[in-house]
């Protein structure tokens, strides 16, 4: 049994809800959602053990970010087996719903030895980019070229890692 639930009323998100972050918005889920701890072996502490042991084998931000990123996706696509990852942009039409996932790693806490990331979802609904950050309302992405630019969400975090683009299955 999964987790989480697909939305099933086209209502919900007409509302706000202080209870789904991004990544429920993103997958239209009804539960605050998360890469880990899903009632599988990724939990949490596994993940941060994970980002600790990579650092501490002297593996750049980046190579630790991209990891981080393809177990996480791993996680994504166990949990939510509706989806599939999008390989190229030219696969999906412009109107078609698209779901985008990228890493934040802070940069100047990795150069002093400490790890402090989190991650996020965008989703392009109607060929247009918007994002949910935390418990805050949905809002319209400033910056509609999510492929170009780093991601800046309103905690002052940068989202740099790679994008990862997911579909709902036909």
């Amino acid at each position: 049994m999964n987790k989480y639930e697909r939305n099933k009323n086209p209502e919900f998100w007409s509302r706000h809800h202080d209870d789904c972050n991004c990544g429920s918005f993103a997958l239209d889920v009804t539960d605050w959602f998360c890469p880990y701890d899903n009632g599988g072996d990724y939990t949490l502490e596994y993940r941060e053990e994970l980002f600790i042991n990579l650092m501490n084998e002297g593996y750049s931000r980046e190579d630790i970010m991209e990891q981080i990123t393809q177990r996480d996706v791993e996680e994504i696509l166990r949990v939510c087996p509706w989806l599939e990852v999008v390989e190229s942009l030219n696969e999906v039409s412009s109107n078609e719903r698209l779901i985008a996932y990228r890493l934040c790693l802070k940069k100047e806490d990795f150069d002093d030895g400490e790890i402090d990331e989190d991650f996020h979802f965008r989703v392009r609904i109607g060929g247009f980019w918007f994002e949910k950050c935390g418990m805050e309302a949905i809002r319209f992405c400033s910056d509609q070229n999510v492929e170009e630019a780093e991601w800046l969400s309103s905690d002052n975090l940068v989202y740099d890692g790679e994008i990862i683009f997911f579909r709902v299955k036909n």
